[in-house]
């Protein structure tokens, strides 16, 4: 991780959020980490990322949900929150079977947070997670799971984003290679 890290120009380091070796994210002052599945449980993991917050006040923290039920119960102070499953990945349905659109809207409205969709996101959904509240949407298993052409689904996704709330900032994109000795970049 180290390596791989050196090998990202410094410029970038400030958008850069690790989901481990937290140690990591004060040697290149990076933008936060995030609280995953197995840290949220692990001791050591909180005790690494208070101890994060007490070295360097202004880290963010993020964490993962993967149910409605745990962002109505968070009482944490995080940077943002991603709740998880949200779109059904096989397309049999729009949103998958824990959540409902009105019910989201509802809760998304009453939380403190700022809180992004994750989970069979595409540029057609853009929209309906902006209806519901949501404050963006994550890109995960539909990007890299994609064989071609990943730059155009991430432009169609960008531009819906921009459609779906024109009062927010629109996004740049910029690709960064980055060469590792012996892996494809």
């Amino acid at each position: 991780m180290t390596e791989y890290l050196s090998k990202i120009p410094k410029k970038y380091h400030n958008r850069i959020v690790l989901h481990n070796h937290y140690g990591l994210a004060l040697k290149f002052n990076l933008a936060g980490v995030h609280i995953g599945r197995r840290e949220k449980t692990s001791f050591k993991a909180r005790m690494k990322i208070r101890a994060l917050k007490l070295i360097k006040p202004s880290i963010r923290v993020s964490i993962s949900y993967n149910n409605l039920q745990d962002l109505i119960a968070c009482r944490g102070k995080f940077a943002y929150i991603f709740l998880k499953a949200i779109f059904d990945r096989h397309n049999v349905t729009e949103f998958n079977q824990p959540y409902n659109p009105k019910q989201l809207a509802q809760e998304l409205e009453a939380c403190n947070h700022k809180v992004y969709a994750l989970g069979g996101v595409n540029a057609a959904r853009v929209r309906l997670a902006s209806q519901c509240g949501f404050d963006g949407v994550v890109l995960q298993g539909s990007f890299w799971s994609r064989r071609e052409k990943k730059m155009d689904f991430f432009q169609s996704v960008v531009e819906s984003c921009n459609v779906s709330n024109p009062r927010k900032k629109s996004m740049d994109i910029q690709a960064v290679k980055i060469q590792m000795p012996g892996r494809a970049s």
